[in-house]
């Protein structure tokens, strides 16, 4: 919801303008407690929210909702900005502070429980898959 204009509605217009809308289901949650029971997805993909979480306890506690969720085997394609140079300049000084670096995300996800994670950087972001 940080994006403006944000919302399940307007998620099901973009789904019907895409032809999908019968095939999708959109819920409005907190990712530190992700309204879904126990191993219910596959796939789940996270785009620069965690990075928005404020303190390390939050992004890993996400990161064990997210686990919590997924199916035995599943997986979470997580998107993060990283600190690096690239970032220092698309950011303001004091903002990229706030970013995790690849050890912290990769941290985060072994104190969460995932067993198998993969990195690639994609011009300064982080591309990680997580795998339960």
């Amino acid at each position: 919801m940080e994006l403006g204009g944000n919302s399940p509605e307007r998620a099901y217009t973009n789904a019907e303008i895409e032809g999908v809308k019968a095939k999708v289901e959109f819920k409005f949650g907190n990712v530190l407690e992700i309204p879904f029971d126990n191993d219910v997805f596959d796939i789940v993909t996270c785009s620069s929210v965690l990075n928005n979480l404020p303190r390390e306890k939050n992004r890993i506690k996400a990161l064990k909702q997210i686990f919590r969720v997924l199916k035995p085997g599943g997986k979470c394609m997580l998107l993060e900005p990283l600190r690096n140079l690239r970032m220092f300049c698309a950011f303001t000084p004091f903002a990229v502070f706030q970013l995790g670096k690849k050890e912290h995300w990769e941290n985060y996800a072994e104190t969460a429980g995932f067993s198998k994670v993969r990195f690639h950087d994609e011009k300064g972001i982080g591309v990680f898959i997580l795998e339960k």
